[in-house]
C-alpha cells in the first residue's frame, strides 16, 4: 500500500530550533519508509502586516493539504506565530481535513506538543525573589505579540503578584529580533537617571544572549 507523505509547515528550518525538528522527522520517516514535504513560509513583513501575509499563505496551503496530497500536517507553531496571530494559526489548522499536530503552541482540538511557559517563567521569577532577594526587575520583551512569550510574561507577573511586588517595580524594554537592536536600547536606558534594577528577565533566548553580551 502506498503511503502518502507527511507535510511539514515551518519557518526557518536552518535555525537551531527548526533543524532538530526536521532531523527528528527525517529520522522517523527514514526508519518507517515515509516521505515528507517541507513547506517553507518566510516573511519579511512588518509586524503590523504579518496577519495579512499569513492569511494569504494559509489559504493556499490549506487548499493543497485538503486535496489529500499528504496524510498529516505537522506545524512548528512558535516560528509561525512570529508573523501570525494565534487566532489565524488556529483557523488554519481547523480548516484542514487531514490530521494535524501543533509543535510549540497548544491549540484546543488539535494534537499539540508544547511546554508550560507560564509555570516555568513563574518558577524562575520566584527563585529570583526567594533566593536572591530581587525586588526590581528589567523585563526585556519583543515588540510583536507571540503566544509562548506572552505566557512567560504572564507567569512573571503572577509571581510578582503573589510576592506582593508592585508592577511599578518593573521596567519594560521592547526590542525586535534584529541582533544589535537591544544593545542600542540598553545603552540608551543606561543613561537615564532612574535606571535601577536587581535582575534582568528576558522572554526570549536571543534577547537573553544579547543582553548578557552587552
Amino acid at each position: 500500500m502506498n503511503k502518502k507523505p507527511l507535510g511539514l509547515f515551518v519557518n526557518g528550518i536552518e535555525t537551531e530550533y527548526g533543524l532538530p525538528i526536521l532531523k527528528g522527522i527525517d529520522k522517523y520517516c527514514s526508519q518507517n519508509d515515509v516521505d515528507y514535504y517541507v513547506y517553507l513560509i518566510q516573511s519579511q513583513e512588518l509586524p503590523e502586516r504579518r496577519s495579512d501575509n499569513f492569511t494569504k499563505t494559509q489559504i493556499g496551503l490549506a487548499s493543497i493539504f485538503n486535496k489529500k496530497t499528504v496524510s498529516a500536517v505537522l506545524t512548528t507553531a512558535t516560528s509561525c506565530n512570529v508573523f501570525a496571530t494565534k487566532e489565524l494559526y488556529n483557523q488554519f489548522l481547523k480548516k484542514l481535513t487531514v490530521p494535524a499536530v501543533s509543535i510549540g503552541v497548544k491549540i484546543d482540538g488539535i494534537s499539540s506538543v508544547f511546554i508550560d511557559n507560564f509555570s516555568l517563567a513563574k518558577e524562575v521569577t520566584e527563585h529570583f525573589i526567594k533566593y536572591h532577594n530581587v525586588r526590581k526587575f528589567l523585563l526585556i520583551k519583543v515588540n510583536v505579540v507571540i503566544p509562548d512569550m506572552e505566557e512567560r510574561i504572564s507567569g512573571f507577573y503572577a509571581a510578582l503578584k503573589e510576592a506582593g511586588i508592585p508592577k511599578e517595580n518593573v521596567t519594560v524594554v521592547e526590542s525586535d529580533f534584529n541582533f544589535g537592536s537591544l544593545s542600542e536600547l540598553l545603552k540608551e536606558y543606561k543613561t537615564k537617571e532612574d535606571c535601577c534594577f536587581d535582575s534582568v528577565i528576558c522572554v526570549d533566548d536571543v534577547l537573553a544572549i544579547e543582553s548578557m553580551e552587552y
